[in-house]
């Protein structure tokens, strides 16, 4: 069964005391183990010895004298939970007094070698990647020193079972001449011998998406994590459900055989059920559709196919979704995989389930599904190219009929397209974008004129169900580039973010534009403050609450006055993500990483006062 690992996770290391220097929650369980084979190698006259027997192991990079590496390789035994923490620890210090310098320590791809047999001429394997590795300041202090490899884990998995061990190599990463070696015990010594110390849990990991249900409950996923690690031992995702207090319960945890990798918003259907879609796993590893009960009754409904495509990356308010800290599978895959859509699916006034998918169908340009809430799966539209192609966002509209866009056009022009198709399948390409237009759909919202609005390039851009289409406003350089979905105020403007811009030193830029199209930049995100990436959204106060990287920001009703009003510690949470404008009139959200709990994210609330309130870390 093929399986598409994450590329990369985002790890927050806690300011909380403990052994490890992470904060390890009560619901987390911790297992320490010794390696199975040590060493370390030596150049020069001793490039034919073995140092397996050494009750030491040397990193030391002399460009005068010898070289030194050394090379652990530790068992991975059967865990609980899934993975929150791998850390390696080595007892030890430098042998120059007042030395301070760097070992960088990294995975190998390979378990092939023994501490009996390994020598500079025979060395293990190279590292995998350069960029799977993590590096710790080395003193004179005789401690234990410590290496935080998670970081890597996902990536290393796709070069290993479950359960292979895990090999790993350390080297100086300073050279100079006359450097002091760092000096550290090895499995030999009597004492204070090499660890890995892997922390688990069976909670979620990384949230992504929330949505409140008619209970007045928050419905999330968390993208891994929970009861089965899976082979890259992170876990296969969760879906829970939150009290408004926060109080969570896991409803469900993936197995792989019922999906993997959920990585869309819940939506609710019909009699209070609720729907999503999996990233992978399955029937043909290529992803699922799950409906699930608020008591966690689970039922898998499909198991995609090669032939359906892959669905479409949007976000609650149509835009292509953008998560900071988040990458796609290994593999070379477009995103791989059926259940690669954020926005997941739309729930129709007809009771069933529509979404799209970007590649897929009788000519591999993507097609419109309908799922029914019993499980049955059905093609509502196939594109060919003259209609447009590669759809990638899909909304309901107010007339019950299916909006959506995509980055091709009619004949496979790569400007992009928006079309309507009803519930029956009656299709119709309301707009095929041209160079002029600008490129690549960047969102698509029904405001309460009941007409499209969205962003394509640097063009914002209005057009109604029957298909007129006007410019309303054509970005200069210093107002951004790539526009993001938009929202409508109180005051009845639209407002939105750039991810980028053309000029200047903001990473993106927050406007407002009247539905005339009167443009108004209220702000520049400049590096300090990080980008955002999701347009804000209305509270019950009438006022605007949105997010960048690591600040949450109100625009006042009335004035559009910009202010920033919290400050992620990473206690609190870190890389804010997504959010949601709850029906209690208060603004729910995520972040990535961070938290109280093991450092993969928090689901929190805006308080009307301003405030962030955590419900929950991960």
């Amino acid at each position: 069964m093929k399986i598409n690992v994450p590329r990369a996770l985002p790890i927050a290391t806690m300011a909380a005391a403990s052994i490890l220097g992470r904060f390890v929650p009560a619901q987390a369980a911790t297992t320490t183990v010794g390696p199975l084979d040590d060493t370390y190698l030596r150049d020069g006259t001793y490039a034919n010895t073995n140092f397996g027997t050494d009750t030491t192991l040397y990193v030391k990079d002399d460009i005068t004298s010898y070289y030194r590496r050394t090379y652990l390789k530790f068992p991975v035994p059967a865990l609980s939970g899934s993975l929150r923490s791998a850390i390696v620890r080595l007892y030890g210090g430098n042998q120059g007094a007042g030395y301070s310098g760097t070992d960088i320590m990294e995975y190998l791809p390979s378990n092939s070698w023994s501490e009996t047999t390994a020598t500079y001429n025979n060395p293990p394997p190279p590292q995998v990647e350069d960029f799977i590795r993590t590096q710790t300041t080395i003193t004179s202090t005789t401690q234990y020193y410590q290496w935080d490899m998670t970081l890597g884990l996902p990536h290393y998995s796709p070069f290993r079972n479950p359960t292979d061990p895990i090999s790993l190599d350390l080297y100086m990463g300073n050279s100079a001449t006359g450097l002091s070696a760092d000096v550290f015990n090895s499995k030999e010594a009597a004492s204070n011998k090499p660890q890995l110390v892997l922390t688990t849990s069976t909670d979620g990991a990384n949230p992504v998406q929330l949505n409140m249900g008619a209970d007045g409950n928050l419905y999330g996923v968390t993208r891994f994590g929970g009861a089965n690690g899976g082979p890259a031992l992170i876990g296969y995702g969760t879906l829970f459900k939150m009290t408004p207090a926060g109080v969570t319960t896991i409803l469900h945890s993936f197995n792989l055989t019922d999906g993997a990798y959920p990585s869309s918003r819940i939506i609710e259907g019909t009699a209070g059920n609720f729907y999503g879609v999996t990233l992978n796993g399955g029937a043909n590893s290529l992803g699922t559709i799950y409906k699930i009960t608020s008591a966690g009754a689970f039922t898998l409904l499909h198991s995609a196919t090669a032939a359906e495509g892959t669905p479409a990356l949007s976000g609650p308010q149509g835009e292509p979704y953008t998560n900071f800290g988040i990458n796609p599978p290994c593999n070379g895959d477009y995103y791989g995989n059926f259940g690669h859509t954020y926005a997941g699916l739309v729930a129709a006034g007809d009771g069933n389930l529509y979404g799209v998918t970007t590649n897929g169908g009788a000519s591999g340009k993507g097609i419109v599904f309908k799922v029914t809430p019993a499980g049955v799966f059905s093609t509502v539209h196939t594109f060919s190219g003259p209609d447009g192609s590669h759809p990638e966002i899909l909304i309901l509209g107010a007339d019950g009929n299916l909006y959506g866009a995509g980055s091709f056009g009619e004949s496979g022009n790569d400007a992009g397209m928006i079309f309507k198709i009803t519930t029956a399948g009656t299709y119709t390409l309301l707009h095929s974008f041209t160079a002029s237009d600008g490129a690549f759909a960047g969102g698509l919202f029904q405001a309460s004129d009941n007409n499209l609005y969205g962003g394509v390039g640097a063009s914002i851009y209005r057009i109604t169900p029957a298909g007129v289409y006007t410019v309303l406003h054509q970005l200069a350089s210093s107002e951004g580039r790539w526009l993001s979905g938009l929202s409508q105020g109180a005051d009845g403007n639209l407002y939105g973010v750039s991810s980028q811009t053309g000029s200047g030193t903001a990473l993106s830029t927050l406007y407002r534009i009247s539905l005339a199209g009167v443009f108004t930049l209220l702000h520049g995100f400049s590096p300090t403050e990080g980008p955002a990436s999701a347009p804000p959204l209305k509270a019950g106060d009438g006022n605007l609450y949105g997010f960048n990287l690591n600040s949450a920001y109100k625009i006042t009703n009335g004035t559009g006055a910009f202010s920033f009003i919290h400050t992620f510690s990473g206690n609190d949470g870190t890389i804010a993500t997504n959010i949601l404008d709850g029906h209690d009139g208060l603004i729910y959200g995520t972040t990535a990483v961070g938290g109280g709990g093991t450092g993969w994210g928090v689901a929190f609330r805006l308080e009307s006062s301003g405030t962030i309130t955590p419900l929950h870390s991960f």
